[in-house]
């Protein structure tokens, strides 16, 4: 939190958002999400299946439709409130799963965690850091019509990256997971867990067909869904202390070249 508090204060500052208030919402996202956590791996599972999510956006229906059309579906994760819990919303549609982390070694408490979410939403997890070998990895689900998820709205230093605009000025986006869905014709659904009281909204974006689409025009599709989604809601998004750091990154890219 030492660093956390005044990175988000910049970073609001930068974008031209800055209140206090927001900066105290903010201020609260990182410990409200080790809580969801915590709570998915300990709580009775009746206490976890019986929370409120409701389910917005594209239906579920068209989501199995792309799944049964054979190709490879890429679920375009960000920081609003616990992710995981979106696994929870598309039980019966997706059964087997390779999530991108940005650890290098996955701490024994996401072992826990994994475990569970895959008992409770009936299907097999696999977690993959980024690195090299994580790209044939993903090459390889994405062919074969799987499913692969991960956060779109960082860009963590060891990715390859591009520019694209993101909240208003060009930013660094990760590369990588661009080019293989557009090799493999895939299909990115941008997707969000908001808190709404004592539930969640998972709200999952328009698919995005990366057929015959270059990496940096997917990656300007998807930045723009999220930016949009965290200027309905900039309380909800936890990722402000990145920002500043990708648009600074962005712009040393642009003046090397």
């Amino acid at each position: 939190m030492a660093s956390y508090a005044p990175a988000v204060r910049s970073a609001l500052a930068a974008a031209g958002h800055y209140s206090s208030n927001l900066e105290r919402a903010v201020l609260r996202l990182p410990s409200e999400f080790l809580a969801d956590t915590l709570f998915l791996q300990h709580a009775p599972e009746e206490a976890i299946l019986g929370q409120s999510i409701q389910l917005t956006g594209t239906p579920l229906d068209e989501i199995l439709a792309i799944r049964r059309s054979g190709r490879g579906l890429l679920l375009g994760c960000s920081n609003f409130g616990c992710f995981y819990k979106s696994l929870l919303a598309c039980r019966g549609v997706i059964d087997d799963l390779l999530i991108v982390t940005g650890a290098a070694v996955a701490p024994a408490d996401e072992h826990l965690l994994k475990a569970r979410l895959e008992e409770l939403g009936r299907l097999r997890i696999r977690l993959m850091p980024v690195s090299s070998k994580s790209a044939v990895a993903i090459a390889r689900q994405l062919k074969d019509g799987g499913v692969v998820a991960t956060m779109l709205d960082t860009c963590l230093p060891q990715s390859q990256t591009l520019v694209a605009p993101f909240l208003g000025k060009p930013a660094v986006s990760p590369s990588g997971i661009y080019q293989l869905v557009s090799r493999f014709s895939a299909v990115v659904v941008p997707m969000y867990c908001f808190r709404r009281g004592e539930g969640v909204e998972i709200v999952l974006d328009a698919p995005i067909d990366c057929r015959s689409r270059a990496d940096w025009e997917i990656a300007s599709k998807v930045n723009d869904c999220i930016g949009k989604r965290i200027l309905a809601e900039p309380d909800q998004w936890m990722m402000w202390p990145a920002l500043l750091d990708r648009w600074h990154r962005a712009e040393a890219a642009i003046h090397s070249t």
